[in-house]
């Protein structure tokens, strides 16, 4: 089961405009309570330091999480922006960090050109991007609203993304307001996320409906409280002092809060056979067409039939789509040492079909993997093998990986599986989850090293190379999804 509200809590923090009160201040910290649904889950300490002729702005998140019957969970996240004073964008660090895994980040700017180099090893060679202009980060983005007039105000800018690894465009609209009460905010932003741009091309790629925060702010522009929307629940980030940010809290159960009830118990004969879904709601997800599954969208939703066996209608992949799917990547390192001699102890050298080593691959990743199951955080395949622990998503991701490294083409499934039997005190319900499928040659098939296999009980919806950012954009959208019906369908005799 994907962690996903937990992690949704750092998306709805990405890219907002903080800082200190006053522009004078050389050194200034500032504390904020963090809330889901009114209920405290952890903290945000920001500092702003400026030496020299540069301004650093650190952002330290800390979210705590729990699971039935679980110790709590710690998930922190720190992000430093460097820029100079007139806001000019310099540099971005930014660590993850949770009990298992730890990523650790960089973007630099050169001239017009940002370089990153997007995991823990920081001498490794940096991708370039190219920087779609205007682009701020945190002082910058403060100082260009600053500069415009009037009661009304709105700033369109690029800004990056670590999450998706790629130029998040930004639309802030700033009202002036009465405060009602001393210190009290004087202005109300509304930050709204317009699309992307890769860095790669010049293209400029459109959201439908992106997410909105809103901001409240003092004279100087710098934020103070912040309220959006984490899953359908009301997320908030309101400043206070130390001891109010720190004060201890009974951590909240997550888990429950992305599982889908179904409206029927569905048999293990069906799950075995066939069964047509209808999924409705006012979310913004297209379900893929994939070897298994069919989608038929329908007013104000889907239909969608599912099958253990070669029932979908996917379009062949061409020789690139093939190629991309066995590459390496910062979620999926098939490139390895580590994997490579998994690989070599596992899978025979001749005779074996790619289902076949899949299947032998998957058997390895569920057993290499009961040293613990963690919900939190996001690992990466390499660290889930190292720690051997997590949860579906890291078993999802080292299979994803080993497949690449053995040579055959894996993507990373993120959608739902039902379950019959008791989920943390739930039965009959849908809960989130991540699998793979891999290129045997034929189709499309899938393989899951985190639950008892593939039935057709798992609807996909997204296909992805284990990037977090595809989670994310699922997750925020299941609260959305209703499944309105689930038949089992029957051949005729």
């Amino acid at each position: 089961m994907i962690k996903f509200k937990a992690l949704l809590l750092f998306l709805a923090l990405s890219a907002t405009i903080t800082g200190a009160q006053t522009e004078q201040n050389r050194e200034f910290e500032q504390w904020q309570t963090v809330t889901l649904s009114a209920e405290k889950i952890g903290h945000r300490h920001i500092t702003r330091t400026i030496v020299a002729d540069t301004i650093n702005t650190r952002e330290e998140l800390v979210i705590v999480t729990r699971q039935p019957g679980e110790k709590p969970r710690k998930t922190r996240s720190v992000v430093d922006y460097f820029e100079g004073l007139n806001g000019k964008p310099l540099e971005i660090l930014k660590t993850v960090t949770t009990k298992n895994s730890s990523h650790q980040m960089t973007a630099r700017v050169e001239k017009k050109r940002l370089l990153v180099v997007p995991d823990n090893k920081l001498t490794s060679e940096p991708v370039s991007y190219k920087i779609p202009q205007p682009f701020y980060l945190r002082e910058g983005a403060r100082l260009a609203l600053l500069k415009k007039h009037g009661n009304e105000r709105k700033l369109e800018y690029f800004t990056w993304s670590f999450t998706k690894f790629r130029f998040e465009k930004i639309r802030l609209t700033a009202i002036k307001v009465s405060p009602n009460a001393p210190n009290a905010p004087s202005w109300q932003i509304k930050r709204e996320r317009l699309g992307y741009a890769d860095g790669k091309t010049n293209r400029f790629n459109r959201v439908a409906k992106g997410k909105v925060t809103t901001l409240f702010a003092n004279d100087a522009l710098f934020i103070v409280e912040e309220h959006s929307l984490s899953g359908g629940e009301p997320f908030v980030l309101q400043t206070c002092d130390k001891d109010c940010a720190l004060q201890s809290f009974k951590p909240l159960i997550h888990v429950y809060r992305q599982l889908i009830k179904s409206p029927y118990r569905i048999t293990d004969s069906a799950l075995n056979g066939k069964v047509r879904y209808t999924l409705s709601g006012e979310f913004h997800i297209e379900p893929p067409q994939t070897g298994e599954q069919t989608v038929t969208p329908l007013e104000g939703g889907y239909k969608i039939e599912v099958c253990h066996d070669d029932c979908g209608n996917e379009s062949p992949p061409t020789a690139e789509m093939l190629t991309a799917a066995t590459q390496a990547n910062y979620w999926l390192a098939s490139d390895a040492e580590e994997f490579k001699s998994a690989i070599a102890q596992v899978i025979p050298k001749d005779g074996w079909n790619n289902a076949q080593k899949m299947s032998r691959l998957s058997s390895f990743v569920h057993n290499h993997m009961q040293v613990e199951v963690n919900f939190s955080g996001y690992a990466t395949a390499y660290e889930a093998f190292k720690s051997r622990s997590g949860d579906c998503t890291e078993n999802a991701l080292l299979l994803a990986a080993l497949g690449r490294a053995a040579g055959i083409p894996t993507r990373v499934v993120v959608g739902l599986a039902y379950n019959n039997d008791q989920f943390f005190g739930r039965r009959y319900v849908f809960v989130p989850h991540a699998w793979v499928q891999a290129w045997t040659g034929q189709r499309w098939q899938s393989f899951d090293a985190g639950l008892e296999g593939f039935t057709s009980g798992y609807i996909a919806l997204a296909l992805s190379n284990g990037e977090q950012a595809e989670f994310y954009r699922v997750a925020e959208q299941l609260h959305l999804l209703d499944i309105d019906s689930a038949v089992q369908v029957k051949k005729k005799r």
